[in-house]
């Protein structure tokens, strides 16, 4: 809306979703007015073009939209398709098929400036759209380096010990030694990505899998 404005479809798995999103960004808005107030018109303002599932702004349009629901994955030209929580969506959009392929037929008149964020949780492994993306990816996972050896890793729940019932800490695969939780909140903020399927790279799509391990413990 304020950075890079353009066409923008935001799905989620159910209109209640939806709505519950939309609303948010409505809360957005109203803690944000001092970037919103001269790009999205007052609700109550005549010809607005802001309803509570559609945002009109100067340069593009930013809608809200249930995966369920074929008539509002194909209202109009999208640049920037936000599929979130793909693995609870239905496998068909009514009968007009697969939901996702109907939403990105919207992108096709934006060949080199389109973008395509998925977002999910996976589900079951055999059906699972965001497994499935993520194998044919670059695969890039967190890692961050123990402050004792300078090891480099992603976070394992293997290596998460119990002092007490209600304090762990974190041991480094390599050396051993405990990382308690402030100097693994450190080492988690001072990480990086690393694709560890980098020759897709070029072909393919970069994905990124992140944790609740990769918070605090």
């Amino acid at each position: 809306v304020c950075e890079n404005p353009g066409n923008t479809l935001f799905v989620q798995p159910t209109i209640q979703m939806s709505t519950d999103i939309a609303m948010r960004f409505e809360s957005t808005m109203q803690a944000n007015q001092h970037l919103f107030k001269d790009k999205i018109k007052d609700k109550r303002a005549r010809d607005s073009g802001n309803t509570k599932f559609d945002k009109a702004f100067p340069g593009g349009r930013l809608s809200f939209a249930s995966a369920g629901s074929p008539s509002q994955l194909a209202a109009r030209p999208i640049r920037n398709l936000l599929p979130d929580e793909i693995d609870r969506w239905p496998f068909s959009a009514g009968f007009e098929g697969s939901p996702l392929q109907i939403a990105e037929k919207r992108m096709s008149s934006f060949t080199f400036s389109k973008k395509e964020i998925l977002t999910s949780s996976p589900t079951d492994e055999l059906t699972s759209i965001i497994d499935k993306e993520f194998h044919f990816s670059d695969q890039q996972y967190w890692h961050f380096i123990c402050p004792h050896c300078q090891h480099e890793s992603t976070a394992e729940w293997d290596n998460v010990k119990w002092q007490k019932v209600k304090e762990a800490y974190y041991e480094c695969p390599s050396c051993k030694n405990g990382i308690p939780n402030d100097d693994f909140k450190n080492a988690q903020l001072e990480g990086r990505w690393i694709a560890l399927n980098g020759a897709f790279f070029l072909n393919h799509s970069r994905l990124f899998f992140i944790q609740i391990l990769n918070q605090p413990l």
